[in-house]
């Protein structure tokens, strides 16, 4: 029995703050406002005594010395100046004034639960929030800070796919208590009295629906397809975690700032993103909806096999996946090589088995 997933209330105020909005939290008895810092206008907020809130890796590639979580600065008067500090491609660091008397934040202060809330908005991670003088507005949208509750699917449908690389597919979708929509791809008739072959892939609509060369996400998802059709079946977990986890508009800034000289790596740092932020809670949510609680995981990312074995899905074997890299993606594929820890040989990765 299908049926249409509650809207959570994250999904809810991140929503607020993607078109601008402010959302009012509710944490530790007390309110405090906060919006989105990227468009925000520091003239006209909806409260007093604001504070500048990034990650820890915007702070350092600003020069400021923060070791991890977030920091607060002193709210510049000016948009302009504002936008200098949470987005790398509008005026060159050393232009940057200097004076931002920031602070690293407590892992208590309600700041970390507000900047989750951003990143699932989907704009650049950095916040501007204050506390609420009285009561908050009547109209308010009030958030309730709460411990973090464990990923839930819904099921959507279920039906059969034949996809060109692979015929013998069925696809189940299931949407999340977050909002995001994710997928299973049965390919072929996959034994499941053994771990079955599993590969996870995380959506990207420039390579794998426009065929943009500067990634290899595109060739890893149909040479996967085609390595399980043509093997023993298999499962492709198909994860909406754009330009790993940090959406689209901002994956296409990480490109603009890889034109630019850095690497892959080096640009989600400067827009404040950690090198991967994906994780494998759907994944293994999926996987347990079909009763499997072990895997052989088709990758070249030995990381995916402690983030599959943090979510609690045992990794019996990793088996690579052949790509070939072309001109435009070898500086990527060196990068996810050399910082990412993903294993390649020369300029493409460990030779596939013919049959998995």
């Amino acid at each position: 029995m299908f049926q249409l997933p509650e809207i959570s209330p994250e999904t809810r105020a991140a929503a607020r703050l993607a078109s601008g909005q402010a959302v009012w939290l509710h944490h530790g008895g007390h309110y405090y406002w906060l919006v989105a810092a990227e468009g925000a206008a520091p003239s006209s907020l909806p409260g007093i005594s604001g504070q500048l809130f990034i990650t820890a890796e915007r702070a350092r590639s600003l020069g400021l010395d923060v070791n991890s979580g977030l920091a607060a600065l002193k709210l510049p008067p000016r948009s302009d100046t504002l936008e200098s500090l949470i987005n790398p491609l509008k005026l060159a660091q050393s232009e940057i004034l200097a004076d931002f008397d920031a602070k690293e934040v407590n892992a208590d202060h309600p700041a970390n639960e507000a900047m989750d809330l951003v990143r699932l908005a989907g704009t650049l991670p950095a916040l501007i929030m204050g506390p609420q003088i009285g009561r908050p507005p009547v109209d308010a949208m009030i958030y309730e800070t709460s411990p973090c509750e464990k990923i839930h699917l819904t099921k959507i449908s279920d039906v059969n796919m034949p996809l060109r690389a692979a015929p013998n597919a069925r696809a189940t979708t299931y949407r999340d208590n977050l909002g995001a929509t994710h997928m299973a791809i049965i390919v072929g008739k996959p034994d499941f009295s053994r771990p079955p072959v599993v590969r996870v892939h995380s959506s990207c609509l420039t390579g794998d629906i426009l065929g943009s060369l500067r990634c290899d996400c595109g060739d890893q998802l149909q040479a996967a397809l085609t390595a399980l059709s043509e093997g023993e079946g298999g499962i492709l977990l198909y994860l909406d975690q754009e330009g790993r986890g940090i959406g689209l508009a901002n994956k296409l800034r990480a490109y603009e700032l890889q034109d630019r000289g850095m690497d892959t790596y080096a640009a989600n740092h400067a827009l404040g993103f950690s090198d991967d932020e994906r994780n494998m809670d759907a994944a293994a949510a999926m996987l347990r909806e079909m009763d499997i609680h072990a895997v052989r995981l088709l990758s070249n990312n030995p990381h995916k096999v402690k983030m599959l074995a943090d979510a609690g899905i045992i990794v019996k074997e990793r088996l690579p996946l052949e790509i070939t890299a072309n001109p435009h993606n070898t500086a990527y594929l060196s990068a996810k090589a050399g910082k990412g820890g993903h294993v390649m040989v020369g300029n493409i990765t460990e030779k596939k088995p013919k049959k998995i």
